[in-house]
């Protein structure tokens, strides 16, 4: 039988036909992991990755973020949310 493959490599890119980059797995500068998800336009969506925050963005089209959850390096969490003015809730525990 066929065993798992694995594949290694720095980044990988999802491309849509027109060749565009549509998603992103790879390392931020300071060398932590991150997935982002892009729109056609090219902004990055949808964030996910560590650093010191670890957390999940999500940016409207104009590549603000818009919702933001995250994890500190002591553990702590939060919630932050922007209206369409960027007037910002936050939600901390």
């Amino acid at each position: 039988g066929q065993g798992l493959k694995t594949v290694t490599a720095e980044e990988f890119r999802l491309v849509d036909q027109q060749g565009r980059p549509r998603a992103l797995l790879s390392f931020s500068a300071s060398g932590e992991p991150s997935l982002a998800l892009l729109n056609q336009e090219g902004t990055r969506i949808v964030w996910l990755g560590l650093s010191e925050e670890s957390g999940l963005a999500i940016r409207d089209a104009d590549g603000k973020t818009r919702i933001m959850l995250s994890l500190d390096h002591s553990g702590e969490t939060s919630l932050i949310l922007r209206d369409r003015q960027h007037k910002t809730h936050s939600f901390p525990p």
